[in-house]
């Protein structure tokens, strides 16, 4: 089964049904959110809600709603995390987790089994390092550097268990039979109490591994993915941890094209769920596959292209959601019996990111009169409203964050190619790196 197939072709579409198992059904599994009122900001940063592959809305064992965003101030990009306890009715200030006056971007969020709320970004004073800090009763700690060296460190995800926090990203390795004079692995660190354990490489073999997800099974079981070029191409890597060690990697996507862009789930019941973009020539699909007892089920395309920034969570009771964008707008689909319903238009936006819990919970950027806003909206399964969330004004004062759509028109296959974190584009086209 090629997993470019098309689900205009009525016989493709039989195809990658009979074979997956799994058809797209037209009932719709999630209505459009209700368009309640939100802010509007006239500017911010480009960087509010990417990356796919890191968790930025957590829902707490406290009933809380956690978002980790960048915000511009003073023309600098910072991480900063918001609180609601009314389920996003209203919002608190925002917190600045990154260091004052210095570029930071790329935050991810993690809430271990003991309450405590980890996070983790990339701080930009020299060419990006991985910064850390944890909210105790206390409050949050000091911002501290746990990615060891002077070489770049980026795209951090989390999982906390118990005493432990494992925090995984992307390492620049100096290498001179490279033909830029280093390469890139997926590196993994343990911290308990705030000490920090040496890293272990969790790559094999690849010139090129890049953007790690991690995700966490109720049996505190860590897995992990990635995309990593060792065969001319990039190519969707799966490993977990098992005793302290990890477990592969195995390649899931096809050799035929590049795939990048890996997000996972792992739901109630224990089953690994993953998506990701695999390019062709019209740009990249959006596709899934699920770790069963037989292996990896055959690629199913939930999207066609230009489809980027996939996302995947399943909530308490074990449905499943996919959302991704266009680019200008954002869709989302729940997969019911088996089957991935119609994908749905949320509206305009782009950047997604799932939230799991009693019911999963989508937050994106979209634009809206005189800039861009976050909005943060929870996904009903079947027939029925995906009512918005709004950020009010008091959540970020007299900038709130945003996302500038600028120029560029070369956005497809580039946008997760370049050696440093940028994101630019048009109203309509949004150009995002993967480094």
């Amino acid at each position: 089964m090629s997993p470019l197939a098309r689900r205009g072709s009525p016989l493709l579409l039989a195809l990658l049904t009979l074979l997956c198992g799994a058809g797209l059904a037209t009932t719709p599994a999630v209505a459009a959110e209700s368009g309640a009122p939100t802010v509007r900001v006239a500017s911010g940063s480009p960087e509010a809600t990417n990356d796919n592959g890191q968790r930025k809305l957590v829902q707490t064992s406290q009933g809380t709603l956690e978002l980790i965003f960048v915000q511009r101030s003073n023309d600098i990009d910072q991480v900063v995390v918001a609180s609601s306890a009314d389920e996003g009715v209203t919002w608190g200030d925002p917190v600045l987790l990154s260091r004052p006056n210095i570029p930071a971007r790329l935050g991810s969020l993690a809430e271990g089994p003991d309450g405590r709320l980890h996070a983790a970004w990339v701080d930009y004073e020299t060419v990006g390092h991985v910064w850390y800090a944890v909210r105790t009763t206390g409050g949050w700690s000091q911002p501290a550097k746990i990615s060891p060296g002077p070489t770049y460190a980026g795209f951090p995800a989390l999982a906390a268990e118990a005493d432990r926090v494992h925090v995984l990203w992307y390492s620049s390795v100096p290498d001179e039979s490279y033909d830029i004079g280093s390469r890139y692995e997926i590196v993994h660190i343990v911290g308990s109490a705030g000490v920090w354990g040496p890293t272990t490489v969790v790559s094999v073999g690849g010139l090129d591994a890049l953007n790690p997800t991690v995700a966490q099974g109720r049996d505190g079981a860590v897995h992990a993915a990635w995309y990593e070029r060792d065969i001319g191409r990039y190519q969707a890597h799966y490993a977990f941890l098992e005793d302290g060690e990890w477990q592969g990697p195995s390649i899931l996507s096809t050799d035929a094209s590049d795939a990048l862009g890996v997000s996972m789930d792992i739901d109630p019941a224990g089953e690994v769920s993953l998506v990701w973009e695999q390019f062709g020539p019209d740009g990249a699909d959006v596709l899934y596959s699920a770790l069963g007892p037989n292996g990896w089920s055959p690629p199913f395309a939930l999207a066609d292209a230009p489809s980027v920034d996939p996302v995947i969570a399943s909530d308490d009771a074990g449905h499943l959601f996919a959302a991704w964008s266009d680019r200008a707008e954002v869709f989302v689909s729940e997969q019911v019996d088996g089957s991935w319903m119609a994908p749905e238009s949320l509206g305009a936006g782009s950047h997604p990111t799932l939230a799991t819990g009693e019911q999963v919970l989508i937050a994106w950027t979209r634009p809206a009169a005189g800039g861009y806003e976050v909005v943060v909206a929870p996904l009903t399964a079947g027939p029925g409203a995906a009512e918005a969330i709004s950020l009010p004004g008091g959540l970020v004062g007299a900038s709130a964050l945003l996302l500038i759509l600028a120029a560029g028109a070369m956005a497809g296959f580039l946008y997760r190619h370049r050696r440093q974190d940028t994101s630019i584009g048009t109203s309509s086209t949004l150009i995002s790196s993967g480094k």
